[in-house]
Order: C-alpha cells, then structure tokens, then sequence
C-alpha cells in the first residue's frame, strides 16, 4: 500500500512491538516511548509516568512538552505530541480513545483492530481498523488519513447524525455542530502546525518495555481536572462521579441501637 512520502523527517517515531504481560487485569496498555516523564491523572491524584508505565482503564494522560507514544494489546499504536491530553478507557467493547486537546497519530494493523477514536469537541468519531490517521482536537476537529481508509461519524448528544468514508491522502473537519467538510489534500496550516515526529510512519521493532511504576506526585481535586473534560458530557459526568465524597452511611435510629447493644 502506498503512502505519503515527506522530504522532512526530524525524528523518528519507535514503535514497541509488545511489552510484558501486566500484573493487573485493568492495565491494558503502556507507554512505550516518551521524551521525559508526563502527568498522569488516575484516581484522585496526578502521577509521573516515564517508558514503561502501564495504564489503566480512566487514566488521563498530559504530555507537556513530551511526544508520547502509547501501544496496546491489540495491532495498534498511539502516538500524541506535545501539549495533548488522551483520556483511555478499557470496556467490554475494547479500548477507547479520546482525545481532549492536541495531536495524536494512530496506526492499526489489523483489519479488523477496530479502535474506537473520539477527538476534540465538535463530535467526530471513528473506528481506527487497519489505518494510519492524524488527528487534532482544538477550536475544531481535524483529521488526515496516510492510509487505509476511515469512517468518520459526526455526533450529536452521544447520536450518530450520519458517518462519512474519508479515504487515503484526503483530509476532513468538523467546527462545531456544522457538517463534516472533507478535502483532497491537507491544508498547510494543518500540515505546518502538526508535531514533526508525525512526518514519519509509525515504526515497529521488536523491544519490549520494562514495567514501571508512575510517582505519586500529588493529590487533586475536581476543580483540577474539570476544565479538561468541560465540553464532553460523559466525561464531566464520570469525573463528578469519581471525585464525590463516599456517602456516610445513615445513623441508627436511637431504638435500634439500644436493642442491638
């Protein structure tokens, strides 16, 4: 299958073929590569996660300055650039992946590895099976296929208004609730902004990553992470979930207790 062939390459990005197995049925993926240590929201507090870091299902991932790549344990791999946040999810439909804010580059090699994506605000969605797509998420939704082919599905209120094919080499994005517009070719302003790591393919080799484990940096509250997942309902939803106080369970009525004790 062809691809696009860029005359600039700065930095390969290395994709790590496997890692070792995890020792918790939750973790599902790992960070493979990354420039230097990234916050990692889990839980109710932000970790530092370096190469090897396995993640687990609700994990938010900030890389800063870093270029991150992420594999899985399917035939895919994830990279996201610099100033990008990924919320990962591991349900019984397989890995989601959304993206908040940024850039991010995936590549399935497997037909039918489909990867559920969803990026940005203006309700873009796709299924990621045997392609090779850029994505970013800011004031508008924006992707570029390398190759394969992609089913693009335009959302509104967690509903499909109607999908579209965008096929290789052609671009495609959605600003708001406005339809999605696709393009033969990419515009400069996307190709002059995206990461230059995501010039080249993704490559894979044969290493595997030593397991790490992410530092405790510090505990946060929802008023931390709130902004991050303002515009996504389902998120801002899950996260009020995860940051409400446990209830205290009710008091015995005074009769109750006397008989009891």
């Amino acid at each position: 299958m062809n691809r696009i062939v860029f005359l600039v390459s700065l930095l390969p990005i290395v994709a790590q073929a496997g890692f070792a197995a995890p020792v918790d049925a939750a973790e599902f993926a790992a960070i493979t590569y990354a420039e230097q240590p990234v916050r990692l929201l889990r839980d109710k507090a932000f970790y530092l996660a370096a190469r090897g870091a396995r993640l687990q299902s609700g994990d938010i991932v900030e890389s800063a300055t870093s270029t991150i790549q992420i594999a899985g344990w399917g035939a895919s791999t994830v990279a996201f650039g610099p100033a990008s946040r990924l919320y990962l999810t591991n349900g019984a439909g397989g890995t989601d992946y959304v993206l908040l804010s940024g850039w991010m580059k995936l590549q399935s090699r497997a037909p039918k590895d489909a990867l559920p994506v969803t990026a940005g605000t203006s309700g873009a969605r796709f299924d990621a099976a045997g392609v090779s797509v850029i994505v970013r998420a800011a004031a508008r939704t924006e992707l570029f296929v390398e190759s394969g082919e992609a089913g693009v599905d335009e959302l509104d209120a967690g509903k499909v208004l109607r999908r579209t094919t965008v096929k290789r080499e052609h671009y495609a994005a959605r600003n708001g609730a406005e339809p999605l517009k696709t393009a033969v070719r990419a515009p400069k302003e996307f190709l002059g902004a995206m990461p230059r790591v995501f010039l080249d393919p993704l490559v894979a080799v044969g290493a595997k990553a030593a397991a790490t484990e992410p530092r405790l940096e510090r505990a946060v509250a929802l008023v931390d992470v709130a902004p991050w997942v303002a515009e996504h309902a389902d998120l801002r939803q899950a996260m009020q979930r995860r940051f409400q106080a446990p209830k205290q369970p009710a008091a015995a009525p005074q009769h109750v207790h006397n008989i009891i004790y």
